[in-house]
């Protein structure tokens, strides 16, 4: 993770602006939602564009398998068992 060396403070309601730089590497729209993370062991809050319900690997939507607490997408678990083609 790379340390940016931003920092915004968070308003009177608890919102935070993300720095015009960031939004524009990491393709975030004005609207768009915004997925959250947070390590409670060492305080980090990580934040991704949201994608929905999709492969945990390649972000893929298309045959999808449950396996804790992710989503894996059929090619992903075939690479994974180290089988080439599907």
């Amino acid at each position: 993770m790379k340390n940016t060396g931003m920092t915004r403070p968070l308003d009177t309601l608890g919102r935070i602006v993300i720095p015009k730089e960031l939004r524009n590497s990491m393709g975030i729209q004005a609207g768009e939602s915004l997925e959250f993370y947070l390590d409670v062991e060492t305080g980090l809050l990580s934040m991704r564009k949201y994608i929905g319900v999709c492969c945990h690997l390649c972000y893929s939507v298309q045959d999808l398998s449950y396996f804790r607490d992710s989503f894996l997408c059929k090619k992903c678990i075939h690479d994974l068992k180290g089988n080439s083609v599907i």
